[in-house]
């Protein structure tokens, strides 16, 4: 159950951005199309303005038709205005600020309400046997949210639904129905949002009927693996902090020899870090994966098969994805960098 907006696009601040990363940027890689001229503006606008909502969902249906014309016309308005605000704009930087800056509309879509539901889920949950299935490789809302009284559950779960229904609503007048969907296909490769955009938000009583046996006694049935989880735990925090100190200290580096002349020394300097970090991540994964067999294992025989399905989806999806630093994720993938063979497939 993620509660990060959909629509959220890397924004790090460009003093800390990797070797492969550029400053902000739209979704099209080359940034928005500049609107040369005041006629064409307007005409792009006054087509914007005509378009009609469409009838279906993106995620979640049942929700009052009301709210979503508001989520649309939040996205037209946010696309007129950036319209506006292009015109005559030739610095191609600016132009993709003021994109995201459109974008940000749509992602502040009831963004109170994520703060209120954290904090009742802290107040509601059982956050000891939260801890566990953190350990375990869940996220942290995500754990509270297993152990969560069910008649909470199920009102966060719809409300969380709403949430990012509206929000997708809106950025497909913003940015396109086919770029959402293409936003859509890429978070499904997280496991926490293929979860919520198949399963949760499909079947609204999915998660009072799989999930409370996971977050139930976890401290009982998760007790044949404390071994495991509690090392995983331990080297994935220990690990997880040099790898962090690596990338940083090394992108520092090819930072402060940009424009020497040896441009040699800036390929050792990132090979060297990434070889680093790759080993640690080798160990990191070869212990997520031995105590996942316990883990999945012990749900499997409490719990079920789809409460197991669904936990090694929550976990396994995406997981070097989510436990990477975004720009050093983005480096692994422009420089199509080998992962360590206990990484594979995870």
């Amino acid at each position: 159950m993620p509660l990060r907006s959909p629509l959220i696009v890397d924004t790090d601040d460009d003093s800390v951005v990797g070797v492969a990363a550029t400053k902000r940027k739209s979704p099209s890689g080359g940034g928005p199309t500049r609107v040369g001229s005041l006629a064409m503006r307007n005409f792009v606008v006054s087509l914007l303005l005509c378009l009609r909502p469409t009838g279906s969902s993106w995620i979640f249906s049942g929700i009052p038709a009301q709210e979503l014309d508001e989520a649309r016309d939040i996205g037209r308005k946010a696309k007129v205005d950036y319209l506006n605000n292009i015109v005559g704009q030739p610095d191609h930087l600016k132009r993709n600020s003021l994109y995201l800056d459109g974008l940000e509309q749509c992602n502040n879509i009831d963004r109170n309400w994520t703060d209120h539901i954290q904090n009742e889920a802290l107040q509601h949950g059982n956050v000891e046997n939260a801890v566990w299935l953190e350990k375990a490789g869940m996220k942290m809302f995500t754990s509270l949210f297993m152990t969560l009284p069910e008649h909470h559950m199920s009102r966060i779960a719809k409300a969380a639904c709403a949430k990012h229904e509206k929000q997708l609503t809106c950025g497909a007048e913003f940015e396109g129905a086919e770029i959402t969907r293409k936003r859509i296909d890429n978070l499904k490769t997280i496991g926490n949002h293929k979860m919520m955009f198949e399963k949760e938000c499909n079947d609204i009583d999915y998660v009072t009927t799989v999930y409370p046996c996971v977050g139930r006694g976890v401290d009982k049935w998760i007790r044949p693996c404390a071994e495991d989880v509690n090392a995983y735990s331990t080297i994935r925090d220990s690990v997880n902090q040099r790898i962090g100190t690596t990338y940083d200290t090394a992108v520092e580096k090819v930072k402060a020899l940009k424009g020497s002349s040896n441009g040699e020394e800036d390929i050792r300097t990132f090979t060297q870090a990434m070889d680093t970090i790759v080993h640690l991540e080798g160990t990191k994964c070869g212990l997520f994966r031995k105590m996942r067999v316990c883990v999945l294992r012990q749900i499997l025989d409490n719990c079920g098969v789809e409460a197991m399905k669904a936990f090694n989806t929550s976990i396994s999806l995406g997981y070097l994805r989510t436990e990477r630093l975004e720009r050093l994720n983005l480096d692994f993938e422009v420089f199509n960098y080998p992962v360590h063979p206990n990484c594979v497939g995870l």
